[in-house]
């Protein structure tokens, strides 16, 4: 789902899609973009999401009914508040990325582009805090099987803390 609030999106279309049925291309499927509030665990207070462009669409590949691969590209632009004192700023998200399921049950990202990632307190690492990211440029993200343990394999390109911008 592009860039992130793409990854919550990219899982939000990877659950949906787990029953896709098998067909002989990919399924495609409009990025659900509507108005969200993520909670407090990734920048200390709530960030309130609206999404002011979304033509963002993810093309579903499954093999006999399993997804195995899904691509995201399309337009998408966010803009993040922060509930608590009204400061926000608005993001291009648009991406493209690949979310590639292994043999082993985790999955591999590849994100390209522009992107905003949020970490959950423990997320990336025992010890490491709630956080939330623009990435820009080239950024490969590992999710073990558990859904939640995660690791940043490579990046290039720039990234800055979204938390600091809107505090």
């Amino acid at each position: 789902m592009r860039r992130i609030l793409s990854l919550a999106a990219t899982v939000m279309i990877a659950l949906v899609c787990l029953t896709v049925p098998a067909t002989a291309g990919p399924t495609r499927v409009p990025a659900p973009a509507g108005a969200v509030d993520l909670p407090d665990i990734f920048c200390g207070f709530v960030v309130h999401a609206e999404f002011s462009k979304n033509k963002e669409y993810s093309l579903v590949y499954s093999d006999g009914g399993t997804v195995t691969h899904i691509r995201t590209t399309g337009a998408l632009a966010v803009m993040l508040t922060n509930a608590s004192n009204g400061h926000s700023h608005t993001f291009n998200i648009s991406g493209p990325g690949d979310l590639v399921y292994n043999e082993d049950g985790s999955t591999t990202l590849t994100a390209t582009g522009n992107w905003i990632l949020f970490f959950a307190p423990d997320q990336i690492g025992v010890g490491s805090p709630g956080s939330m990211v623009t990435f820009t440029g080239r950024t490969v993200l590992w999710t073990a099987a558990n859904g939640f343990d995660q690791e940043i394999l490579s990046r290039t390109g720039t990234m800055s803390d979204v938390c600091a911008m809107l505090a």
